[in-house]
């Protein structure tokens, strides 16, 4: 295995941790509805900031933008490979789910938790646009798939990387984008912008991007971390995670965010990015395990939502929140989203990834027999 696949796999990793903090955290939340559940829950629901799997993942984001472009800005015809390729692995699947909720939402609304259906919303998410007309004012606008708020923000950053190819020299591109994050968030601070789409676009968790940026910047040095250096990054990561966002700072959270969760992901994926475990322990069941759910874990963040409202349906409908415990009910719903995500991945996100290519090309062949000659 070469030093290169090694680090992607380290990524890879990242990416199932990341995952499986969004999945316990919302499963362990939507427990907490549950009458059965007990204090003990409740106190680990406002202690552990199961968020922190959301900035690990723009954090990765920022860091495989860099790593796919290394070697390639400049080359012509790269800046638009580059977007195209984005949308192709972004927007198909997140449709396909939008659609699906759209559907349960029009079927089955008395099952969903704040179940509507507007037009324009539905638009609003389709196209990555942070705006809601229910939520006139609010500070933190949702799409209709609630989660798709992340990619509200993974797009604004696709679009600025690929506006930049379009007119930054090679060696100046990435440190571009790196002030362009800092100044966006710099505006954020120093002006109003309530009412406008810019409070979403300019908040300064955008910053966890740079810090993946930097983080590949690092990499490329052929720095290498030690077990024992790696396992000391890691806790440090862990005990920012604990500590940090508990903190009584007194001001807006979401602010803070890339202080109080961005800096213990970044730790993480530093870690993760510079530290190649031997083969032997790349080998390991647990470790094939995490790269394989890191490879779903798209997959597996859109499709876990619907796993956990089937699952907590199901296990009110049995009475077993009592007898059982919710403590079951979490381990059932994490357990089945990562079947359901591994085999959405093979059966519903590679064959439409599959698809949207030969759409594209059936395309591009049109245009070359017709173009002038």
């Amino acid at each position: 295995m070469t030093k290169v696949s090694q680090k992607l796999n380290g990524i890879q990793v990242g990416r199932a941790i990341a995952a499986l903090f969004v999945v316990a955290g919302h499963t362990l939340k939507e427990a907490l509805h549950a009458p059965e559940t007990g204090p003990t829950l409740h106190w680990v629901h406002q202690f552990a900031h199961y968020g922190i799997g959301v900035d690990i993942f723009f954090v990765i984001s920022g860091f495989i933008m860099a790593y796919i472009s290394e070697g390639r800005i400049g080359v012509p015809g790269y800046a638009r490979y580059f977007i195209q390729s984005r949308l192709m692995r972004v927007v198909p699947l997140y449709w396909f789910y939008t659609a699906l909720l759209v559907t349960a939402t029009l079927l089955v609304p008395q099952h969903l938790d704040n179940a509507r259906f507007d037009v324009a919303h539905v638009f609003s998410s389709l196209f990555f646009y942070p705006w809601s007309p229910h939520e006139a004012g609010q500070q933190f606008p949702q799409p209709i798939l609630a989660l798709g708020w992340t990619l509200n923000y993974e797009m604004m950053f696709y679009i600025a990387f690929f506006v930049l190819l379009l007119v930054m020299p090679p060696k100046r591109l990435l440190p571009a984008m790196l002030i362009l994050l800092i100044s966006l968030s710099g505006l954020y601070l120093a002006f109003d912008w309530a009412g406008t789409p810019f409070v979403f676009w300019f908040r300064p968790i955008i910053l966890e991007f740079a810090a993946g940026i930097v983080i590949f910047q690092v990499s490329r040095k052929g720095l290498g971390l030690t077990p024992v250096m790696a396992a000391a990054l890691i806790g440090v990561s862990i005990s920012g995670w604990l500590i940090l966002p508990n903190l009584d700072h007194g001001l807006d959270s979401k602010d803070l965010r890339f202080l109080l969760l961005g800096l213990p992901a970044s730790v993480l994926v530093l870690a993760l990015a510079l530290w190649s475990p031997k083969e032997a322990a790349q080998s390991t069941r647990l470790w094939k395990a995490l790269v394989k759910i890191g490879d779903a874990s798209y997959s597996l963040y859109l499709s876990h939502p619907f796993v956990i409202t089937a699952v907590f349906l199901i296990w009110n409908k049995l009475n077993l929140f009592q007898t059982l415990g919710a403590i079951s009910f979490i381990a059932a719903t994490i357990g089945l989203s990562i079947m359901v995500g591994i085999i959405a991945q093979k059966t519903i996100e590679e064959p439409l990834l599959k698809a949207t290519r030969r759409l594209i090309a059936k395309k591009a062949r049109a245009d070359v027999q017709t173009a002038p000659t």
